[in-house]
C-alpha cells in the first residue's frame, strides 16, 4: 500500500488533517483527468482504485477480521507517503474532532472506539466523495464518476456501508448512496453476464445480491431483504428444508428427543462451484481449538447427537453464507422470544457440518452460538470461554489476506468491538463486573459503562470518569450526553447540542424523550423535529413525533408523522393503527381500512387492532371481514370484548331493516349466517356480550326461521333485564318493552298462522299484565307503555274469540 500511497498522495503539504484530505481530493481530480507522472489516465485511475481498496482492507482488518496491526499502522494516513509528522497535542485533538465530525454522518454517534478511521475516510474520499446538495445546508455521497471503472460503484458501496456500520443508527445520507451504488452494480453485472456468461460472473452477481440483502436488513427493510435472500437462494439452486430428527443434547440424556435439523440439496451446479469466487477449495481454513462434543465441566453437547445422519449436500462457501444468513434472518423476521435462538441453531449446525469454513463464516457461527449459550445457565461458562477465544484468535492469528477478507462483505460480520462487548456482557452475567467495566471503558461504550456503575451504586465515580474524559475532549458531544444520562441534568444535553454546532442528534432525542415523559409535548415535538432534520430515516423518532402531535391536538401533523413512520418501517404495526385511528376521525374509512389491514399483518395478537378493524369494516359494509374479525376478537380476548354495534348493524341489514344498503348476494348471505352462528355459539360459551348477546342471538334465529330458538333467546334476554333495577332507568325500560313486544308479537303471529299453540297467548297475557302493572307508576305516559297496552288488548281479544 505504501507504494500506491506515495504515487497517489505524493508529499502532502503541512497543516491539519482537513487540509490533507482536501489536498487528496484535488490531486485525485487532476490524476483521473490528466494522468500522473507520465502514466496514462487509465493507469492513474487503477492506482487510485487500488489505494482505496487497500485503505478499506486495512480498516476492515483493524476493526473486523483481525489480526490487529497496532503500532505498525501509522495513525495519520498521510505518513504512508513517506512523510514523518510532528504534531502537537493541541493539533492532534483538533484533528480528532474534525475526523469525528466527518464520520458522524447525519449527526449520528459512533458505536464506540473505532481504530483506523482515517483509512476508511481515505477510501470514501477516493471512491465516494461528499458533495453539497443544491440549495440545502447538507451534503450527500456520490461515487466518483471520473474513475470510469465498472467496479467503482461496488467498492464505493462497500466503504460507505462500513462507514454506516460504525454508527449507532442508520443515516439517510449513507442509505441513499449505498442503495444507489449497489443497484448500479447489479445492473453492470447483469449486462456483463448477458454479454459474456461465465461461472465467475454468476458468482459475483450472487455476492452482490447478498450485499444488497445486508443493506436491506440493516435498514429494517424486512420484506425487501426477504425477497432478496429468496432470489439469491434460487439463483444458487439451493433447496433448504427445516425438518425434525431424533437426537440427544446432553451427555446423560437416556432417550432421544425430536430436534430441529436443516437439510440441504443442490439443484444446480454451475453457480455454486467454489471456483466462481476462489481458485481453490483447499485454501487456508479458519478453525478453533476443541471439538463439537462436550466439555469436562459441561454435559451439554455443542452440537446435537442425532440417531441418524442428517441429509445434507456438500456446499461451497458461498452456499454456506446463504444458509447461515437464512438462519440469522430469523432474528429480523420474528419477535424476540425464548425459542428464537433454538430456531437459529439448526442452521448453525448445518453450516458447521460443512468443512472447511472460511473466517467470516466461522466468526459469525461462533458468535451466534456464544450469544445463545450465554443466555443459558448450564452453558454460560462455555460461552464465556468461546467469546474470549474468538476475540483472542481474531486479534492474533495470522491469516492470509485473501482468506481473511473472503465473504466479509457478504455476511453480517460484527466489528471486533461488538465481539468484545459481548464478552463484557458475558462477564456481567457471570458477576465479573470489574473485568466488564474495563472493557466497556476501553471501547468507550458509555451507556454500558454507566449501567454497570449504577448497578454498583457508584454514580459519583462514573460522573468523575466522564468529567475526566471531557477535560481531554471538551467538544465531544457523546461525552456530554453520557454525562446527562448519569446526572439526569438536561443542561448537559444542551451543551452537547451547542458543542456539536447543531449536529448532535442524540442530544435532541434525549431532550425530546424527557419532555415527552414530563408531558411537555410542544417541547418534545420541537426536539424531535431538530433530530429529524439531521437524520430523517429514524422511524422511532417519527412515531414519537406523531404521538407528541397527537397530544397537542395537531391531527394533520400527527397523521403525516405516523405515515412517514410506516413508510420507513412497514412492520411498525402500532404506527399503522394510529394512521387508521386518525383517518377514522376524518371519516376517511377506506384509508383507515387499508391501514388496519397492514397493522394486522404485524399485530395479529393485538385485540385493539382487531376491534378497530371490525368497526371500520362495518362502516364500509365489508361484512365478511366483520364476521371473521369478530371471531378473532373473541378468541384473543376470551370473549371479554364483543363488537355489539357492528354485529347489530349486520343483523338489521340481513333482516332488511336498513335502507340505502346494497343487497347481499345469496351465497354471501349464507356464509355470513354460518359465520354469525359460530360467533354466537362461541360468545355464549365464553359468556361474552352480556345479556345483549341473547337479543342478537334472537335476531339471528329469527333470520334463520328458528322461531322457537328465537323466543328462547328473547326470554333469556328479558329475564336478564328484569333481574336488574330496570325501573330506575328509562333506557332499560325501553329495551325491556321492545323485547317484550317482539316476544308477544311472535306468539301472536304463530297463533294467527296456525302454527302456534293456544298456551302461547296465555304466556303473552301473563307477561304483559305483570310488566304493565310494574311500569304503570313511572312510565304510563311513554309511547312504549302505550304499545304494550295495545298488544295486551290484542291478546285479550284473541283469547276471547
Amino acid at each position: 500500500m505504501r507504494n500506491r500511497a506515495v504515487e497517489v498522495l505524493l508529499a502532502p503539504p503541512g497543516g491539519s488533517l482537513e487540509q490533507f484530505f482536501q489536498h487528496v481530493e484535488d490531486r485525485v481530480e487532476r490524476m483521473i483527468g490528466e494522468g500522473m507522472d507520465g502514466t496514462s489516465v487509465g493507469d492513474a485511475k487503477m492506482k487510485v482504485l487500488a489505494l482505496a481498496v487497500a485503505a478499506l482492507y486495512l480498516f476492515v482488518q483493524t476493526n473486523v477480521t483481525g489480526p490487529t496491526v497496532g503500532s505498525t499502522l501509522p495513525e495519520y494516513v498521510c505518513e504512508l507517503s513517506g512523510v514523518r509528522l510532528r504534531i502537537t497535542e493541541e493539533e492532534r485533538n483538533h484533528d480528532k474532532k474534525w475526523l469525528r465530525e466527518q464520520m458522524c454522518v447525519d449527526g449520528e454517534e459512533m458505536v464506540g472506539k473505532i481504530e483506523a478511521l482515517q483509512y476508511l475516510l481515505l477510501a470514501q474520499v477516493l471512491l465516494a466523495p461528499r458533495s453539497e446538495k443544491d440549495g440545502e445546508d447538507a451534503w450527500e455521497f456520490c461515487p466518483r464518476k471520473g474513475l470510469g471503472l465498472p467496479s467503482t460503484n461496488w467498492w464505493a458501496a462497500r466503504c460507505l456501508f462500513w462507514g454506516q456500520k460504525v454508527l449507532n443508527r442508520g443515516a439517510a445520507s449513507y442509505r441513499k448512496a449505498i442503495f444507489s451504488s449497489l443497484q448500479q452494480t447489479r445492473e453492470w453485472l447483469v449486462r456483463t453476464s448477458n454479454e459474456n456468461h461465465s461461472v465467475r460472473i454468476d458468482g459475483l452477481a450472487v455476492a452482490a445480491q447478498l450485499e444488497l440483502f445486508q443493506a436491506h436488513k440493516f435498514y429494517g427493510m424486512i420484506s425487501a431483504a426477504d425477497a432478496c435472500l429468496e432470489e439469491t437462494t434460487r439463483d444458487l439452486g439451493l433447496q433448504i428444508d427445516v425438518t425434525g430428527m431424533m437426537g440427544r443434547r446432553t451427555l446423560h440424556q437416556e432417550e432421544s428427543k425430536a430436534q430441529l435439523v436443516v437439510s440441504t440439496q443442490r439443484m444446480l451446479q454451475h453457480v455454486a462451484d467454489e471456483d466462481a469466487l476462489s481458485t481453490s477449495e483447499d485454501e487456508q481454513s479458519f478453525t478453533f481449538s476443541g471439538t463439537d462434543t462436550v466439555d469436562e465441566d459441561c454435559n451439554v453437547y455443542k452440537v446435537p447427537q442425532f440417531d441418524a445422519e442428517v441429509p445434507a449436500a456438500k456446499l461451497a462457501s458461498l452456499e454456506q453464507v446463504v444458509l447461515l444468513e437464512r438462519g440469522l434472518f430469523i432474528k429480523s423476521k420474528m419477535a424476540k422470544d425464548e425459542l428464537q435462538d433454538w430456531e437459529i441453531s439448526p442452521y448453525l449446525d448445518a453450516v458447521d457440518s460443512q468443512k472447511p469454513s472460511k473466517l467470516a463464516i466461522r466468526v459469525v457461527c461462533e458468535l451466534q452460538r456464544a450469544r445463545h449459550e450465554s443466555s443459558r445457565g448450564r452453558t454460560r461458562e462455555r460461552a464465556l470461554t468461546r467469546l474470549g477465544q474468538l476475540d483472542e484468535t481474531l486479534r492474533t492469528k495470522n491469516i492470509r489476506p485473501e482468506a481473511r477478507m473472503r465473504y466479509s462483505f457478504c455476511l453480517s460480520l460484527p466489528l471486533l468491538l461488538h465481539v468484545q462487548k459481548d464478552l463484557a456482557e458475558a462477564y456481567v452475567a457471570s458477576g465479573l463486573m470489574h473485568d466488564a467495566m474495563k472493557i466497556f471503558e476501553s471501547l468507550e461504550l458509555w451507556n454500558s459503562l454507566i449501567t454497570c456503575y449504577l448497578l454498583l451504586e457508584k454514580k459519583a465515580q462514573c460522573e468523575a470518569l466522564i468529567q475526566k474524559r471531557l477535560e481531554e475532549e471538551p467538544d465531544n458531544p457523546q461525552l456530554w450526553c453520557a454525562l446527562g444520562d448519569v446526572t439526569l441534568d438536561l443542561k448537559f444535553y444542551h451543551i452537547a447540542w451547542e458543542r456539536s454546532k447543531g449536529r448532535s442528534v442524540r442530544s435532541q432525542r434525549s431532550l425530546a424523550h424527557v419532555s415527552l415523559k414530563n408531558g411537555h409535548f410542544e417541547e418534545a415535538a420541537e426536539h424531535f423535529e431538530n433530530a429529524l432534520k439531521l437524520n430523517p430515516i429514524v422511524s422511532d423518532d417519527w412515531f414519537s413525533l406523531g404521538y407528541a402531535y397527537l397530544k397537542m391536538g395537531c391531527d394533520d401533523k400527527a397523521l403525516l408523522a405516523f405515515s412517514r413512520c410506516t413508510q420507513l418501517d412497514p412492520e411498525q404495526g402500532e404506527a399503522w393503527n394510529n394512521v387508521a385511528a386518525l383517518n377514522v376521525r376524518k371519516k376517511k374509512y377506506k384509508e383507515a381500512f387499508v391501514a388496519l389491514t397492514e397493522a394486522l399483518k404485524q399485530k395479529r395478537r393485538n385485540w385493539q387492532t382487531w376491534s378497530n378493524y371490525v368497526q371500520v369494516a362495518a362502516q364500509l359494509g365489508h361484512w365478511m371481514q366483520v364476521v371473521s374479525a369478530t371471531y378473532q376478537l373473541l378468541e384473543l380476548t376470551d370473549g371479554q370484548v364483543f363488537p355489539a354495534d357492528s354485529i347489530d348493524k349486520l343483523l338489521e341489514i340481513l333482516q332488511g331493516k336498513v335502507e340505502g344498503t346494497s343487497r347481499i348476494a345469496i351465497s354471501e348471505r349464507e356464509k355470513l349466517l354460518d359465520g354469525l352462528g359460530n360467533i354466537f355459539q362461541t360468545a355464549a360459551e365464553k359468556g361474552s356480550g352480556g345479556i345483549s348477546l341473547w337479543r342478537f342471538y334472537a335476531k339471528y334465529h329469527e333470520i334463520r326461521g328458528n322461531t322457537e330458538a328465537s323466543r328462547d333467546c328473547l326470554v333469556k334476554y328479558i329475564r336478564g333485564l328484569q333481574s336488574s333495577n330496570w325501573t330506575a332507568r328509562e333506557e332499560d325500560f325501553q329495551a325491556l318493552a321492545q323485547a317484550s313486544l317482539d316476544l308477544c308479537r311472535s306468539y301472536i303471529k304463530g297463533v294467527e298462522s296456525g302454527i302456534g299453540k293456544r298456551g302461547d297467548l296465555s304466556a303473552a297475557r301473563l307477561h304483559l299484565r305483570s310488566l304493565l302493572k310494574v311500569a304503570a307508576e313511572e312510565y304510563s305516559d311513554t309511547p312504549e307503555y302505550q304499545k304494550l297496552q295495545e298488544v295486551y288488548d290484542q291478546v285479550l281479544s284473541m283469547e276471547a274469540s
